[in-house]
């Protein structure tokens, strides 16, 4: 995302703050659950995915906007699946909205008219060639790759995020030294747990605790070296202190929660249902 593009958008929470009026400034939009890869630490395909007609889509898309969302995150599943992303993309940007997708990178090469037309693109890759097989299949860091150097070459304003797993947790540098390389942004995620969006699976590629610290200094020092590393040193001191990484929230009865969700950032489910964010699925009542 360029500057100018985090100074709108950081002005537009700014306002919602001072004037103490939540908004869905950023929705994560799920189109689909289907997906081209079976990753390891994933469960999303094997949910059921709704056949929600376009006219749907773009009469919610419209409510989203008129309570002053700024971004619309296609989320699969893989987004690029679905067969009328474009019509939803252009209407979006009709709107004066940022579009943005998270794809595997395998069906951009074949895309690029549609990946030209979106204003942000996250392609996931979570290390060099056998860490990134290791979850997601053989042969599936080549497919990622070929996205990523087409976008490169295109000059697409896109990043990559990188799923940090026992078998990934060693590839962190590998990454920076790549968003060096392309300069463009890596995002890092330690593997979710949430079992209705990830499976039973998920615990078990989930690093010890020393590992995870351990990998979260490197991209701290990395950070305020100047690397290409998403979000802020605020944001990474934060996870690193964190009490248990097998907790992924923390309750808070009768306090109010410090996290934009559910105040700046909605998830939208593919089935429809609306939670705070993608954690909240399968225990908080959604909308």
């Amino acid at each position: 995302m360029k500057l100018n593009d985090r100074l709108r958008i950081g002005s537009h929470i700014l306002a919602a703050r001072l004037k103490g009026s939540p908004a869905p400034l950023f929705v994560q939009y799920g189109l689909l659950n289907a997906c081209n890869a079976r990753c390891t630490y994933c469960e999303i395909p094997s949910r059921s995915s709704p056949d929600i007609p376009l006219s749907t889509h773009v009469r919610v898309l419209d409510e989203y906007l008129a309570l002053g969302a700024k971004r619309i995150k296609f989320l699969g599943g893989e987004p690029l699946l679905y067969k009328e992303l474009d019509r939803l993309v252009d209407h979006v940007n009709a709107r004066g909205a940022r579009s943005a997708i998270v794809t595997n990178g395998f069906l951009i090469p074949k895309q690029m008219d549609l990946i030209r037309r979106i204003d942000e693109v996250v392609i996931s890759l979570d290390g060099d060639e056998a860490a990134h097989d290791h979850h997601r299949g053989k042969g599936t860091w080549k497919r990622a790759m070929a996205g990523i150097e087409a976008c490169y070459e295109a000059a697409i304003d896109f990043f990559i995020t990188a799923v940090v797993t026992d078998a990934t947790v060693g590839d962190v540098d590998w990454l920076i030294d790549l968003g060096r390389r392309l300069r463009v942004m890596v995002n890092f995620q330690v593997v979710q747990t949430n079992e209705a969006y990830y499976g039973p699976h998920a615990k078990k590629c989930l690093p010890g605790d020393d590992f995870v610290r351990d990998a979260v200094q490197r991209i701290l020092a990395a950070k305020k070296a100047g690397a290409p590393v998403l979000f802020s040193v605020r944001s990474y001191e934060h996870t690193l202190n964190w009490h248990d990484y097998t907790v992924e929230r923390v309750e808070r009865p009768g306090e109010v929660s410090p996290c934009a969700a559910g105040k700046y950032f909605v998830h939208h489910d593919a089935n429809g249902d609306i939670y705070p964010c993608f954690q909240h699925v399968g225990w908080f009542q959604p909308l």
